[in-house]
């Protein structure tokens, strides 16, 4: 379980993919974010925050910008036993990435880690050619069978329970993240009724691309 939906049928069996996308102001909107299960962000340099998409219950035909990989980025993404997938890294990564025994796919070089075809530039996103990489599962997934990746299982730390009546449910209706600055400002508004947050990227809802 990666979502709180329940597994079963082979339909929501898939293993993991944790994706690098980029969070530079820049290079929003986000594509495919919404079909992740879930969104790990954290700081990567400068202030500047970066995410870990896991995907697992969808597929996702564009996702995106996907962005380099981070020793601490891999080491979260390890707990989950996903396929690790990311748009080139430094020297030093790639060793300490091999060493974790991750199963791992590079969209940018075949020089240190098994290569993805999956990836592909789009020029009209940006004129910055570091904001312009994009990924789908479906590519990965072909991928990964070709290098003998397993597609079924992963791990999952999270442990979900039945939502709780609308009148024990908490009275907390706003979350506020300050990653570093008003750039990186990640706040969740909560609805009781429906028992959902509503999450905004610098003051304006998180938004992906392609559907609004």
């Amino acid at each position: 379980k990666f979502s709180g939906l329940e597994l079963g049928n082979g339909i929501l069996d898939s293993r993991p993919l944790a994706i690098m996308v980029q969070n530079n102001p820049v290079a929003r909107p986000h594509s495919g974010l919404i079909y992740a299960d879930m969104v790990f962000e954290l700081v990567a340099e400068g202030g500047v925050t970066r995410f870990i998409a896991v995907f697992s219950s969808n597929d996702a035909d564009i996702i995106g910008p996907v962005r380099s990989g981070r020793i601490y980025f891999a080491e979260i993404a390890r707990s989950l036993d996903p396929i690790y997938t990311f748009w080139g890294t430094y020297p030093e990564a790639y060793e300490a990435i091999k060493k974790m025994d991750l199963d791992a796919l590079d969209a940018n070089s075949t020089a240190y880690i098994n290569y993805t075809s999956a990836g592909w530039r789009d020029p009209s996103r940006n004129e910055a050619l570091e904001h312009t990489a994009f990924i789908d599962t479906s590519g990965i997934k072909k991928d990964a069978a070709k290098y003998g990746y397993a597609l079924k299982g992963g791990q999952s730390p999270m442990a979900f329970k039945l939502d709780a009546p609308e009148s024990r449910r908490g009275s907390i209706s706003e979350i506020t993240v300050n990653f570093s600055s008003q750039s990186y400002l990640a706040g969740f508004s909560y609805d009781k009724a429906t028992n959902k947050y509503q999450k905004t990227l610098a003051g304006q809802p998180h938004n992906d691309f392609e559907t609004g």
